[in-house]
């Protein structure tokens, strides 16, 4: 009688399953380190929620630089349109179309800290942060 043998799973060797391990951790590193800005407390996310196909801009300035971004709605889901570095900023969100309202949240470590909407009639909105005190100015 023949001793048992351990069988090839999917007739990898040792080397390639050595191999696997490196890479997995690899994949986990990555996604893990995609949500960075989404728990961090010292970047703040800025979601814009409003009708399809509505056009809107967002602008910044802040502690740590600068940025901005003109962008579709695609669906009227919260779409993330900056991640803002440092906790003091002010932020400018505008949209050519004055008849719809248009929703903005400020996330920061994964919960909502200030929701404020561009209204309806008005070219846009201005919202200052100084730490916890939160501003807003329509325009």
């Amino acid at each position: 009688m023949k001793p048992a043998t351990i069988p090839r799973v999917l007739g990898a060797s040792m080397p390639m399953k050595a191999k696997l391990f490196p890479a997995l951790a690899a994949v986990l590193l990555m996604f893990g380190s995609g949500c960075a800005a989404y728990r961090n407390p010292d970047v703040t996310r800025i979601r814009i929620s409003g009708p399809s196909d509505e056009t809107f801009t967002a602008k910044y300035r802040g502690q740590k630089g600068t940025g901005d971004i003109t962008t579709e709605m695609r669906s009227s889901g919260p779409v993330t349109a900056l991640d803002v570095p440092g906790g003091t900023f002010e932020c400018e969100i505008s949209r050519p179309h004055r008849e719809v309202e248009v929703g903005v949240e400020f996330v920061r470590a994964g919960k909502s800290v200030y929701r404020t909407t561009v209204p309806a009639g008005s070219s846009g909105i201005r919202v200052t942060n100084a730490g916890f005190d939160w501003r807003r100015e329509t325009f």
